[in-house]
């Protein structure tokens, strides 16, 4: 079993989350989890994770209500999976819409200042990472390993 540092993990994530797709999952008003996957290029510099949406989606009023969030990435090729939980913000500034905005959404939005266009930054708390292909779980032999940041 191969023991992994903080940084490791940080490096190994940042690698394999670049080749996939986020699932974010957020609480509904009703209590249940709610999974979408969501169009993302993370993580963004300093392991932080951003993600756009309408103003109008489920997603805005879950967040204001309930801000602690999961992202869930299944990379292909690796057996196992990487979690991060953390802290979602909706941000309506015009330095969070400009960072986060891409061209190709000009067909949604128009612009980065549309109202309907919303930025969401979640800050990560935590980290869990396993791949079995190489032997990257927790020290007691199952499991992930887990890296609170």
């Amino acid at each position: 079993m191969k023991r992994f540092t903080k940084e490791e993990i940080i490096k190994k994530v940042t690698e394999e989350i670049k080749q996939c797709t986020g699932t974010l999952i957020t609480v509904g008003i009703d209590g249940y989890p709610r999974a979408r996957v969501l169009e993302d290029h993370n993580p963004y510099k300093g392991f932080e994770f951003w993600f756009a949406t309408n103003s109008r989606t489920r997603k805005i009023e879950e967040i204001e209500n309930y801000p602690n969030v999961c992202i869930y990435y299944q990379p292909s090729g690796m057996a196992g999976y990487i979690s991060i939980t953390g802290i979602a913000k909706i941000r309506k500034d015009e330095t969070a819409r400009h960072f986060i905005w891409r061209e190709e959404w000009s067909q949604y939005y128009n612009e980065p200042m549309s109202p309907d266009f919303i930025p969401i930054q979640i800050v990560p708390r935590s980290i869990e990472f396993y791949d079995s292909n190489i032997n990257a779980h927790a020290d007691n032999g199952f499991g992930p390993f887990i890296v609170n940041l």
